[in-house]
């Protein structure tokens, strides 16, 4: 892995810890919980393919946004 993959890689898993702990928060339930639900989505799979959509790039609101409307 480049060094630019390792602080994409970074910042990916930075952004979903803080997402994550929006959402558990938001909807009253762990982090555990929030964190299995998130990682057993397609935005989870969106937000580590970074040269595709760039999503780690996005701060933890956005994400938000972008789960929630993706899981409607």
């Amino acid at each position: 892995m480049s060094a630019n993959e390792k602080i994409k890689e970074f910042g990916a898993v930075i952004l979903m810890q803080m997402m994550v702990e929006k959402y558990a928060k938001k909807h009253n339930i762990s982090f555990n919980e929030a964190l299995e639900k998130f990682s057993s989505s397609k935005v989870y799979d969106a937000l580590f393919d970074y040269d595709g959509t760039g999503l780690w790039k996005e701060g933890p609101s956005y994400l938000l946004n972008f789960y929630e409307e993706c899981s409607k």
